[in-house]
C-alpha cells in the first residue's frame, strides 16, 4: 500500500557465551503511524521483530566449528482489515546485513518467519566458513512478500511458504589488511512464489576488501 509512514522503534538485544554455547537473542517493537497516499487514512503502527541465533561450539575438534539454529519472526501488515486497524508490517530501521538471512538479499526482513541450521568453521587460523539453510515463510498471507531493502514485490503468492535457501560463505584474511570472500546461494522459490511471478535462481558474489 503506497503512503507516508513515522516509525518509532526500541528493542533490545542479549548476546555472549555460556560455557560452549553461543547466542544471540533480539527484539524490537515498532510503533508511529502509515498514511496512506492521496490524503488516505492514518492508520497507528504496531509492529515487531525478533530474532534469535543459537549455537554449540565444539573447541576440542579442529577448527573449532559451531552448530546451531537461527529464527526470525518478523510481523507483516493486513490490507485486508478495516482502514482504521493498526498497520502491522514491521518497517527495518536500517539495511540488514546481507549475511543476516539472504546472500541475494532477494528475500528482505519483513513480514517473514524462518528458521533453519547454520554452521561455522574455521579450517585454518585465516579462514572461515558459514553454511546456513534458512527456510522462509510469510508471517501474514495477507501481506506480500518484501526485498532487501524493504520494497513490496508486485507479485502476490498464495500460501505461507515462501522459499529455501542454502547459501554458504567463505572468507581469506590473506594479511591484516587484505580480505577475499565469496559467497553463494540458491533460492528454491515454493511453487507458489513461482506461480505469481518469482523464479529460482543461484546467487554468487566476490568481495577484496582493503583496510587501511
Amino acid at each position: 500500500m503506497a503512503g507516508s509512514t513515522h516509525r518509532d522503534t526500541p528493542g533490545v538485544r542479549v548476546w555472549g557465551n555460556a560455557g560452549p554455547i553461543e547466542f544471540s537473542l533480539g527484539g524490537m517493537w515498532q510503533g508511529g503511524e502509515f498514511n496512506a497516499a492521496k490524503n488516505g487514512p492514518t492508520r497507528s503502527v504496531s509492529a515487531y521483530s525478533f530474532n534469535a541465533q543459537v549455537a554449540w561450539r565444539f573447541r576440542n575438534l579442529i577448527g573449532h566449528p559451531t552448530l546451531g539454529i537461527q529464527a526470525d519472526d518478523i510481523s507483516g501488515g493486513n490490507t485486508r482489515k478495516s482502514t482504521t486497524s493498526s498497520w502491522g508490517n514491521f518497517l527495518s530501521p536500517f539495511v540488514p546485513s546481507a549475511y543476516a538471512l539472504d546472500l541475494s538479499t532477494y528475500i528482505g526482513n519483513s513480514n517473514l518467519i524462518d528458521v533453519g541450521p547454520m554452521m561455522t568453521i574455521a579450517p585454518t587460523s585465516n579462514t572461515s566458513l558459514l553454511l546456513k539453510v534458512p527456510v522462509v515463510w510469510r508471517n501474514s498471507v495477507n501481506d506480500g512478500v518484501y526485498s532487501n531493502p524493504t520494497a513490496l514485490y508486485s507479485f502476490r503468492p498464495r500460501g505461507g511458504y515462501t522459499a529455501t535457501m542454502p547459501q554458504a560463505s567463505f572468507t581469506w584474511r590473506a594479511t591484516r589488511h587484505i580480505s577475499l570472500s565469496l559467497d553463494g546461494e540458491y533460492l528454491f522459490a515454493s511453487q507458489s512464489m513461482i506461480n505469481a511471478g518469482a523464479r529460482s535462481g543461484a546467487y554468487v558474489q566476490s568481495n577484496l576488501e582493503l583496510t587501511f
